[in-house]
């Protein structure tokens, strides 16, 4: 018996200001943003678009039955997807060529992301390739806990302060429990 070899992307969407094509601040929290309203079933659904428009029918054929989003959590902007190891790499460039999330429309009981590029701009950005979902687990809370270090710097309140060094501490636990 021959086992599924898959591979593990982990993925940020990083915010691109509308105004000024600059990248927001990188310890900006996305809960006032659209991208809150980021799910793995949208995301899926725009990624299999993107691999369709950029590499054809052959393209979304070969990643369709592998293609899935593990893990997306909307106010970090972080995302796990896996796909087989064989096509990861088409799947990495059709993510380097997304350059914005799509509107959310609604088709009658069901939401589905809309065809059009006019979404909110972002880069869609590759962190980390691996084997296993477990390194890629590891790797996306070093992201955060960086993430919350530089806003811990960047704080000017001590009590805001004090809330980010507990919620870094309970951090530190939970990578602990996974080393383990």
């Amino acid at each position: 018996m021959v086992r599924f070899k898959n591979r593990y992307l982990l993925v940020e969407l990083v915010p691109v200001s509308p105004h000024k094509q600059t990248i927001i601040e990188y310890g900006v929290p996305f809960k006032d943003s659209p991208y809150a309203a980021v799910t793995a079933t949208n995301v899926a659904a725009y990624l299999r678009q993107g691999i369709q428009v950029n590499f054809g029918t052959v393209g979304a054929a070969s990643t369709a039955q592998s293609l899935s989003v593990k893990y997306c959590n909307g106010s970090t902007g972080l995302m796990i997807i896996r796909t087989a190891r064989d096509h990861f790499q088409m799947v990495w460039a059709a993510l380097t060529l997304l350059n914005a999330f799509p509107p959310v429309v609604q088709y009658g009981s069901e939401q589905k992301p809309a065809v059009s590029s006019s979404g909110w701009k972002c880069i869609w950005a590759v962190k980390h390739v691996s084997g296993t979902i477990r390194t890629a687990q590891k790797q996306a809370i070093k992201l955060n806990m960086r993430k919350l270090r530089n806003l811990v710097h960047s704080t000017s309140s001590e009590e805001e302060k004090q809330k980010l060094v507990q919620i870094e501490a309970s951090m530190i636990k939970a990578i602990r429990s996974i080393e383990a």
